[in-house]
């Protein structure tokens, strides 16, 4: 994948192919396993490998109410023995779940689909509908409610609905805390909204002195296009309880006379409704979680949860692996950044030129000085200009040789903003090799030179590569017959 040198270590080769480590990856599929098994319905036997605690949470059981053993996963230091309680531990160790509130429910679906209209148009489109929403002549038999859901950066999630009434602005926000994702909040919002449709849009319950329900339409506005294709149905997945909950308030209205419209609308190009809502979301995020509110543990969360652990695991383990755990002797031919990935622009070009790049960008590739190391060579100096010892940074930036090919790249640098390496600089090879804006000048530098070869290297290497691909395409063809067949 990256054409390195057998001899390369392994903490840099795993960063830049994009690999994870054996012990992340296997950390990390237990609690997907196990998360998978939680988004199953209860009544599925892989669910009910699980303890019910980590379903439902203990925060709220009586005495004696669950035995030792649905409760031993909890422990710190405990060691379960069932697969369910190792999966349980595994799933909430080292993440920010409080066990004792629960998770998200599955339940069972019995193919309910929305009763009523849910409308995702083009942006241009929906961004007119929704500025002249309230100019139809039939407004006043509509309802029409604006919803968003917000999540601010220490965590906390909230949901905000909006809506006229004798042309007065009513609002109401709902404090979700911090164990949701924005998309929750989104159906949050939705469901909530579709509540105060109910009530005639009032905060308080509808009057039964009213004989028939006032509106013939109620349309709920939301930015998110995410949760309005899941209240579509009740299949398994995040969010299904809201969904089914939505779908069940929408017939309601219905059964009432009411036709039902989910909108989307763009967000953040000055609709009032969608301002407001947005507005009355973020000051909901940032109060406390009111008594009575669900404080389990949404599947959305839980998988962002996941996902961030195993990139904390996978970061933390290539800082042991490659800088042995000594801060301050840190192998200074490789500087480990974010993110981890492979380089876009390097995935383009052709294997040898990609090759010598990653060589040179981890600190491991062919010069005289490494050749001379391993006794391969009898003498260190540069094979190019013979006049001094032929590392790396020699070759970069100080080799004679390559001349007016450094002075196209220096230029090239200066033109996107880059500062040219200084003779006073620290590792300036890691700072340019970890520049995204350097990538595309350092390759066409690299294409101009033969810095990373031998000489008269470059063609037998590009016939053997030219061969490889030719080898794999040819194997291709010949295997597609039999996998047609």
């Amino acid at each position: 994948m990256t054409g390195t040198l057998k001899t390369t270590p392994i903490g840099p080769l795993i960063k830049e192919a994009a690999l994870t480590p054996a012990v992340p990856l296997l950390d990390d599929r237990q609690r997907r396993y196990a998360l998978r098994a939680l988004k199953l319905p209860t009544a599925h036997p892989i669910n009910e490998l699980l303890p019910p605690t980590l379903r439902y949470g203990d925060g709220d059981a009586q005495p004696g109410q669950y035995s030792n053993n649905n409760l031993e996963w909890v422990e710190p230091d405990s060691d379960p023995k069932s697969i369910g309680q190792r999966l349980a531990k595994k799933l909430t160790l080292g993440l920010d779940i409080d066990p004792s509130e629960g998770c998200e429910i599955a339940r069972t679906p019995k193919d309910q689909v929305f009763p009523g209209n849910i409308v995702i148009k083009p942006k241009d489109i929906a961004e007119t509908e929704a500025r002249n929403i309230y100019n139809a002549h039939n407004a006043a038999l509509e309802l029409v409610i604006w919803s968003d859901g917000s999540k601010l950066d220490t965590g906390g999630v909230g949901a905000g609905i909006t809506w006229k009434r004798d042309n007065i602005w009513r609002q109401k926000g709902y404090p979700l805390g911090s164990t949701k994702e924005v998309f929750d909040a989104e159906l949050y919002g939705i469901r909530n909204a579709l509540d105060i449709a109910i009530k005639g849009g009032q905060l308080l319950k509808r009057s039964l002195q009213l004989a028939r329900y006032p509106y013939n339409r109620v349309i709920v506005l939301s930015d998110s296009q995410a949760a309005l294709q899941r209240a579509q149905n009740d299949q398994l997945g995040p969010g299904q309880t809201l969904a089914i909950e939505i779908i069940a308030k929408a017939q309601l209205l219905r059964d009432e006379g009411a036709e039902v419209t989910l909108q989307w609308v763009p967000s953040h190009i000055g609709i009032e409704g969608n301002e407001r809502a947005d507005k009355i979301a973020k000051e909901a995020a940032s109060k406390p979680i009111p008594p009575g509110v669900d404080r389990y543990s949404s599947f959305s969360y839980i998988m962002r949860q996941v996902k961030a652990q195993k990139r904390l695991e996978t970061r933390n383990w290539l800082y042991k692996v490659t800088y042995k755990g000594e801060i301050k002797k840190r192998n200074r031919a490789y500087t480990l950044t974010e993110p981890l990935e492979l380089e876009p622009q390097v995935s383009t070009v052709r294997k040898p030129l990609a090759k010598r790049f990653y060589q040179l960008k981890i600190g491991h590739a062919i010069t005289a000085s490494y050749l001379h190391r391993i006794k391969r060579s009898n003498t260190p100096r540069c094979w190019w200009c013979n006049t001094a010892k032929q590392d790396i940074d020699h070759l970069l930036f100080e080799c004679r040789r390559w001349s007016p090919q450094r002075r196209a790249l220096y230029s090239d640098l200066r033109r996107l903003g880059i500062t040219t390496p200084r003779m006073s600089e620290e590792r300036p090879k890691n700072r340019l090799f970890n520049t995204p804006k350097a990538i595309k000048p350092i390759l066409d530098f690299l294409n101009a030179t033969n810095i990373g070869q031998r000489p008269k290297e470059s063609e037998e290497e590009e016939e053997n590569w030219d061969r490889l691909d030719r080898w794999d395409l040819d194997r291709l063809d010949s295997e597609e017959p039999g996998m047609t067949s």
